[in-house]
């Protein structure tokens, strides 16, 4: 029997297409953590600390839109 975190792992890192739905929750999900950037990028000066803030919100983009897709293809196989 294949160990269940090989294909744990092949699911997480194959290209799976939203629903329309999950697209639709996405760009919200994006568009809160943009409006956050904004206001960071406004309020604070470029500095190092500025500059991992940013990147951080983008790695919650990247992660958060992966957990909204992925979730998506859990619903599917039910």
């Amino acid at each position: 029997m294949a160990d269940p975190a090989i294909e744990d792992f092949k699911r997480s890192t194959t290209n799976h297409t939203p629903g329309a739905d999950t697209i639709i929750e996405i760009e919200e999900y994006r568009g809160e953590i943009q409006t956050i950037a904004a206001a960071l990028i406004e309020d604070v000066p470029p500095s190092r600390a500025r500059s991992i803030a940013l990147t951080h919100l983008e790695d919650a983009i990247m992660w958060g839109v992966k957990a909204y897709i992925l979730r998506d293809k859990d619903q599917e196989n039910g």
